[in-house]
């Protein structure tokens, strides 16, 4: 996609390109992030690759760094937009506003002290994650939080 946005809106300007970016791009990178939540730095790395060429490709003969073209384009992070995901998917189950029915399978724990284990420091509201049986499933959003 950023082969052909680059290709085919050759004089676009900034603006323009950075709106196509975030429309065309953007959310083939973030859509698995709710089913997926990648672990391994490698993973991320490769991810945030896809960005960091973007922004070579808006804000190009710029000699800029990564984290100066994210500035300049006030765009956050892949990995921050992640954890803002993640932050807003708990708000949204702790609020009730996802179905009982469909929703992630975490509890909520309202109690003083320890229940079961489960160290309640900081705040009388914890989520406990489910047990997993695959390894490839306790880095799931659902069951890592």
């Amino acid at each position: 996609m950023l082969g052909i946005i680059k290709r085919n809106f050759f004089g676009a300007t900034e603006h323009y390109l950075l709106n196509l970016y975030k429309t065309m791009v953007r959310p083939h990178i973030e859509y698995p992030n709710q089913v997926w939540h990648p672990r391994r730095l490698q993973d991320v790395d490769k991810l945030e690759r896809v960005q960091t060429k973007a922004t070579k490709i808006i804000i190009r003969g710029k000699k800029l760094t990564y984290e100066n073209r994210l500035r300049k384009l006030k765009l956050p992070t892949l990995t921050y937009r992640q954890v803002r995901g993640d932050m807003i998917d708990v708000y949204k189950f702790l609020s009730g506003k996802y179905d009982k029915n469909c929703s992630v399978k975490l509890q909520l724990y309202s109690c003083r002290g320890s229940l079961s284990g489960v160290e309640t420091r900081g705040n009388s509201y914890k989520l406990v994650p489910d047990r997993s049986k695959y390894e490839l499933r306790r880095h799931y959003f659902s069951i890592f939080t």
